[in-house]
């Protein structure tokens, strides 16, 4: 039988959905473990092309008790046979993929919009958003925004002794942690 992420050591093992092997059910094991582990600290630093709070909702009673979580956000490029040709005389270099970068953050930002805008009015949405707030007030979470280049890395780094590495395809959304067929060590 495939070797369940609740095992006695939550570490090693591959992420991909199956049999009910979600991101999130492994991430929050992590979590868990590294805090049975008598680790005082756990420090948290998470790279993501994209967030959104149903995403971050399914992990955020575990970075609650983190000692810091520092998020890095940033774009993934389009698919390379839908990139917009270079205009006449810009270099299909460093220029053009700077415009590629600077269109992917505005639609980044136009899709938070909207997906903020799209939220239920319901008392679970509510409480998810409370959460959020009060964990960017107390200074526990940094959040920082990578735009020079697409970021299309996605990682959760778990900075204590004992802690480790989480990186492969889940970007924090709901659908990168839950729903897509995703591929994480």
């Amino acid at each position: 039988s495939t070797r369940s992420i609740l095992d006695s050591d939550p570490r090693h093992h591959f992420v991909d959905k199956s049999d009910g092997n979600k991101m999130d059910v492994a991430l929050r094991t992590y979590l868990m473990a590294l805090k049975e582990g008598h680790q005082q600290f756990v420090f948290a630093d998470v790279a993501t092309a994209y967030f959104n709070l149903p995403g971050f909702d399914l992990l955020a009673e575990e970075f609650g008790k983190v000692a810091k979580l520092r998020l890095l956000l940033g774009a993934e490029p389009r698919p390379e046979p839908q990139w917009p040709e270079p205009q006449p005389g810009e270099p299909r270099d460093e220029a053009f993929t700077r415009r590629l970068v600077d269109q992917s953050l505005r639609e980044l930002d136009a899709a938070l919009l909207r997906g903020r805008d799209l939220l239920p009015f319901d008392l679970e949405t509510d409480a998810s958003v409370r959460r959020l707030l009060a964990l960017l007030r107390s200074g526990k979470i940094e959040v920082r925004r990578y735009a020079r280049q697409f970021l299309h890395a996605k990682a959760f780094l778990f900075r204590t002794p004992g802690g480790g590495l989480v990186t492969g395809s889940s970007n924090l959304t709901y659908s990168g942690l839950r729903k897509n067929v995703e591929l994480n060590l």
